[in-house]
């Protein structure tokens, strides 16, 4: 790989395609640099995609203390679902079109879709924490006739729970624990005041 010009580096070679990975292995067994055959290639270009999509999911959500196959792992999505669509997010997952579309294509049904765009909002919201999107996707509101109550499925729910003031949110987070992995990194200081700084970021 090195030879054909591929990084040695394991997360810049896990930014390469696999289509790439194998194109470049194709040139270098027909420069007979190394003996290959097709099949052999074929099969290297299949865990060449498991590498890459294990590096890049074990790579920190930027501002956050997780990872992104760690957020993944909150879904409630079953491995073969996660796995489907983190090879789709790392591909499309900055054109949202492209990216829903593709997610179905896949296998993703209607459900694990709104699941998963409820997901990324809740994400948005908690600055990446697994632990806060797991407590308030578990958070009971009303089904709209007042008497029944359904899990959270939609994130303008948050507002029913009162969880638009600091308040709210200051007993939330005083509910999950406030150990420092709860606090994002942007937020500096001891501990006493980066946790005042979450609870003001959460009721801003």
């Amino acid at each position: 790989m090195l030879r054909g010009g591929l990084p040695s580096d394991k997360v810049l070679l896990a930014q390469v395609s696999p289509e790439a990975a194998e194109a470049t292995l194709t040139a270098v067994r027909d420069a007979s640099i190394v003996e290959m055959s097709n099949a052999d290639i074929a099969a290297f270009k299949s865990e060449f995609q498991k590498f890459s999509t294990a590096v890049r999911l074990a790579l920190p959500v930027p501002g956050a203390n997780t990872s992104y196959g760690d957020l993944l792992a909150t879904t409630g999505l079953n491995g073969e679902k996660q796995r489907a669509f983190a090879d789709v997010y790392l591909e499309y997952g900055a054109i949202p079109v492209r990216l829903w579309e593709t997610a179905r294509e896949k296998g993703l049904s209607g459900g694990d879709v709104a699941r998963l765009q409820l997901h990324g909002k809740l994400a948005f919201l908690t600055g990446s924490s697994p632990r806060l999107i797991e407590r308030l996707v578990q958070k009971q509101v009303s089904s709209g006739n007042g008497a029944s109550q359904q899990s959270l499925n939609d994130a303008a729910q948050l507002a029913d729970l009162g969880l638009y003031t600091a308040e709210k949110w200051k007993a939330e987070l005083d509910a999950a624990g406030q150990d420092d992995s709860l606090i994002p990194p942007k937020y500096i200081g001891d501990h006493d005041q980066r946790i005042a700084c979450l609870h003001r970021g959460f009721g801003a």
